[in-house]
């Protein structure tokens, strides 16, 4: 129903403690923090979900075609941090192989996928522990995040000067990752302040209980 009831001293809860319903509506349930990351989460395991498909069809594609070189407009990254898998530095030669980077990205997404999962239900469960492994996951994202907004324009200019043959105007794609960057770090406080939050819950339950 969506409405919010107290807990006397005989529940799990503090008497007084604010405590919302199991039967709260999407609406209500949204409008918590906690419903918030849930939902965050889910949108994010989607999107690697996602990823992880097009990355399997792409493997299986470059093998039937016999593991020839590749399109680098065909290269699949979900994650800014599995774009370094594809060029891991400025220089020409600094790419990675296309099967070892779709690979990369296969595990990454397996592994965000399950990251996001267990923080949905580590939010609606109101599980504190079960933050931890998206908060770590999601450390490195926006630290991946950062360097491919680095990498990007200096690729460009280091190209410049060896070819000639770049228009300079493309190192505006920094702001991709750059904008992924500050919304990844946005949601990761979103997380933090939740889950210290239910560790301070949590703490009170301890004290509390005889």
């Amino acid at each position: 129903m969506g409405e919010w009831v107290r807990a006397s001293s005989c529940c799990s809860s503090p008497h007084g403690h604010r405590m919302f319903s199991e039967r709260a509506g999407p609406l209500a349930l949204v409008a918590r923090p906690e419903g918030r990351v849930a939902l965050a989460a889910t949108v994010l395991a989607l999107v690697q979900a996602c990823g992880l498909v097009l990355a399997l069809y792409m493997l299986v594609g470059i093998y039937l075609e016999g593991g020839g070189p590749t399109d680098p407009a065909s290269h699949l990254c979900t994650e800014a941090l599995t774009c370094l898998l594809f060029r891991h530095g400025p220089l020409l030669h600094q790419v990675g192989e296309a099967h070892t980077a779709l690979a990369g990205q296969m595990l990454y997404s397996l592994l965000a996928v399950a990251a996001n999962l267990t923080l949905v239900v580590g939010a609606l469960g109101r599980r504190p522990l079960a933050f931890l492994p998206w908060l770590v996951l999601y450390s490195l994202a926006i630290l991946g995040s950062l360097a491919l907004a680095v990498l990007i324009p200096l690729t460009l200019v280091f190209r410049e000067r060896e070819r000639g043959d770049t228009d300079l105007r493309e190192v505006a794609w920094f702001l991709v990752p750059l904008l992924l960057c500050i919304l990844y770090s946005v949601l990761w406080w979103m997380v933090v302040r939740v889950f210290l939050h239910l560790r301070r819950v949590q703490a009170r339950l301890v004290s509390i209980q005889p």
